[in-house]
């Protein structure tokens, strides 16, 4: 933070661990709104949780280790309600040769994207053969595109996160192109 003086950790000033950290963060934020010659203060409780969540381990083909999902809730303490929820893929979470790193950067930005929109923001990918053109495709080609994007839970597309080409594979039940980490079987199938 300021030059000649070493940071106290590393993830400094963010809290120790963030944003994996096993417990939950609280924080109280004061303001204070002036109305005429009248003001009112106001002080709030806002809770961080994080929690690694094995979806589904019991499903055939899949292995535990392969479906931990992450998940990151900010709640206004005094309600309950979801100031900012983010759901990281289980295929994201372990892909082998990941594209992006899952840090604090990362989090931060999609939870200020969950602020902004005021709904629940899910990280996942999509693969799509490597040309939008049926005709531009070349069937010597063996490789896909993966989409990272950030959507809503309801499918609106917040942001494009990154690309890259994948070998080709397919779910094993429905044949729709899934991506290279992961079990072998799209959501549909998984979830079922």
């Amino acid at each position: 933070m300021y030059t000649g003086i070493p940071n106290p950790y590393d993830e400094y000033p963010l809290p120790r661990g963030f944003p994996f950290t096993s417990t939950s963060i609280c924080e109280r934020f004061h303001w204070i709104d002036a109305y005429g010659s009248n003001e009112i203060r106001h002080a709030y409780d806002v809770t961080l949780q994080w929690h690694c969540i094995p979806s589904h381990p019991q499903k055939e083909g899949v292995e535990p280790e392969e479906s931990v999902r992450m998940l990151w809730i900010i709640t206004f303490d005094l309600t309950g309600r979801h100031l900012a929820y983010l759901d990281i893929d289980p295929r994201i979470v372990n892909d082998p040769s990941p594209l992006f790193q899952i840090d604090g950067d990362l989090v931060l930005q999609f939870l200020c994207f969950s602020l902004k929109e005021d709904r629940a923001m899910h990280l996942t990918s999509r693969v799509v053969p490597e040309a939008p053109n049926p005709e531009l495709r070349n069937p010597d080609y063996n490789y896909n595109v993966e989409i990272f994007e950030l959507r809503t839970f309801d499918g609106h597309l917040v942001c494009e996160h990154g690309r890259r080409y994948v070998p080709r594979r397919v779910c094993r039940v429905c044949q729709q192109w899934i991506p290279q980490s992961g079990p072998p079987l799209c959501l549909g199938h998984i979830f079922m």
